[in-house]
C-alpha cells in the first residue's frame, strides 16, 4: 500500500478515544505512505483547525480541503504513478493539486501548467 484517503468528521476530525490510531497513522507516514485528509460531509472543508487536523498535519498528513473522496483517489493515483518522484516531492504535488481543485474548481492540469503555477515542483 502507498497511499489511503481517509473520511474524518466534519473539519478533518476522528476519535481520539482510539489508542493507538495516532501512532500507527505517525508509522504509516513515517514509512512513506501518502494520507489525504477528507470529510464524510456533504457540505464540509478539512483545515487544521482543531487539535486532531493539526496533529493529522504534523504527522505528515495532507488536509484535502473540500476535495470529495473520489477527487482524492484520482489525485492520489497520479501521484502515486510518479515512481521518480520523492515522498516530499509527492506531498508537495498533492498540496498543490488540493490548493487549485479548492481555488479553481476541478480542472484538467497539465504538469507544465502546475509547473508555471508552482516553480519548483518536480518535473
Amino acid at each position: 500500500m502507498e497511499g489511503v484517503v481517509l473520511q474524518t468528521y466534519g473539519h478533518g476530525n476522528w476519535p481520539t478515544i482510539l489508542s493507538g490510531m495516532m501512532e500507527t497513522l505517525r508509522g504509516a507516514c513515517d514509512s512513506g505512505l501518502v494520507v489525504i485528509n477528507t470529510t464524510q460531509c456533504a457540505r464540509g472543508t478539512v483545515l487544521p483547525i482543531y487539535a486532531v487536523g493539526r496533529d493529522l498535519q504534523q504527522l505528515g498528513v495532507v488536509a484535502g480541503h473540500d476535495m470529495t473522496v473520489e477527487g482524492a483517489l484520482m489525485k492520489l493515483s497520479y501521484i502515486l504513478s510518479k515512481d521518480e518522484w520523492s515522498l516530499s516531492e509527492k506531498r508537495a504535488v498533492c498540496i498543490a493539486l488540493i490548493i487549485i481543485t479548492h481555488a479553481h474548481g476541478t480542472h484538467t492540469y497539465t504538469h507544465t501548467r502546475l509547473t508555471a503555477l508552482f516553480p519548483g515542483l518536480p518535473g
